[in-house]
């Protein structure tokens, strides 16, 4: 992103086509499945920091809180766990500290743990900022490329739900 011309840093990210991936997360292969469950779990070929050094730079993360594991937070692929969350904000975390690239993460598809409960969410929220709060963009669709690069917070994190509509310090 650097190298794109000044007309381009200009726009809005309103404006902007970025790539992204599809269920980002799912794509260990190191665990053994029965082959036809292979192709419903697994959406990528490479971890999450190979996806973004090959060019995504929207994640579509799924996640759920298990309070009953080692790692509270999973990506999972619909009923499928397939890694702890904090694996994949280290691989965005790497990639934004050695470039000057956006990235937009958007939480997605709360299916195991939230139960409509906004503390959850919260929780979720505050985990987030401890892996990428100084590089997370209080933003909106209209910010410039530019302005970001310059500001030097280019994550941006969106949730498909809303749960803090009463507080837009958190939003």
């Amino acid at each position: 992103m650097d190298e794109l011309p000044g007309e381009i840093k200009s726009l809005g990210l309103d404006s902007l086509f970025l790539p992204g991936t599809h269920d980002s997360g799912a794509y260990d292969n190191t665990q053994k499945l029965p082959i036809y469950f292979e192709k419903y779990v697994y959406t990528q070929d490479v971890d999450v920091l190979g996806q973004l050094c090959h060019g995504a730079r929207y994640l579509d993360l799924r996640v759920g809180f298990y309070n009953q594991s080692e790692h509270l937070w999973w990506l999972h692929h619909e009923i499928y766990l397939v890694r702890p969350l904090s694996h994949i904000l280290g691989d965005i975390k790497t990639f934004v500290e050695a470039t000057n690239e956006i990235v937009i993460v958007e939480f997605h598809k709360f299916q195991t743990g939230f139960s409509k409960n906004p503390s959850v969410y919260l929780e979720l929220y505050q985990f987030g900022t401890f892996y990428l709060g100084k590089h997370m963009a209080k933003i909106g669709w209209n910010k410039l490329l530019k302005d970001l690069q310059t500001e030097g917070r280019r994550v941006i994190v969106t949730y498909k739900l809303q749960p803090f509509a009463d507080d837009s310090s958190i939003c």
